[in-house]
């Protein structure tokens, strides 16, 4: 994928945050792919690059929630502002490639996006809430039943993925580099 290439050239914390958001929400994606179901092959696709999206949104809200309570306010707005930028360009290109004419329209799009499923997220007071919220909106996104297995697994596969990306230790050396 052509998004790698914006980070193979920068050692940042802030670069390796980016890329590790980037590329759990492309995982997580993977690995919940057999759930996503649709009547056309373009439905599939369709639903799966809102699942990445889905994904990206949580993965930046847990960002967020680590960034101004480790960092404080002022220099997790600053991370955030260069974080965003960071990712919704790469993202763009990546999931949107054939669409180059309305690509500004869609990162418009996206950051408003972004800025709503924050706000979503934020209303969710334990870290139990927020990964059933993600469960949730992934089930409903998936396009197929939602069954006790399904949301399971979704769960499951969430929650590994998170653990393994390391967030607080990435969020606080790209700290440092502000």
């Amino acid at each position: 994928m052509r998004w790698i290439n914006r980070y193979e050239d920068d050692n940042s914390s802030i670069a390796e945050l980016g890329k590790v958001i980037f590329e759990g929400s492309f995982a997580c994606t993977e690995n919940v792919n057999d759930y996503i179901v649709g009547s056309t092959e373009e439905e599939r696709e369709k639903r799966k690059t809102y699942v990445t999206l889905e994904y990206m949104y949580f993965f930046m809200h847990n960002f967020n929630r680590l960034a101004f309570g480790n960092l404080g306010k002022q220099r997790g707005i600053e991370l955030q502002k260069r974080l965003g930028i960071l990712i919704i360009h790469p993202l763009v290109e990546s999931l949107f490639e054939d669409q180059t004419d309305s690509q500004d329209q869609i990162m418009m799009e996206l950051f408003e996006r972004l800025n709503e499923a924050e706000i979503e997220y934020s209303k969710c007071n334990t870290s139990t809430e927020l990964l059933q919220l993600i469960v949730d909106k992934i089930s409903d996104t998936c396009g197929q039943a939602n069954t006790p297995e399904m949301r399971g697994q979704i769960q499951d596969r969430t929650l590994a993925i998170s653990e393994k990306m390391n967030l607080e230790d990435l969020v606080n050396a790209a700290g440092e580099e502000i």
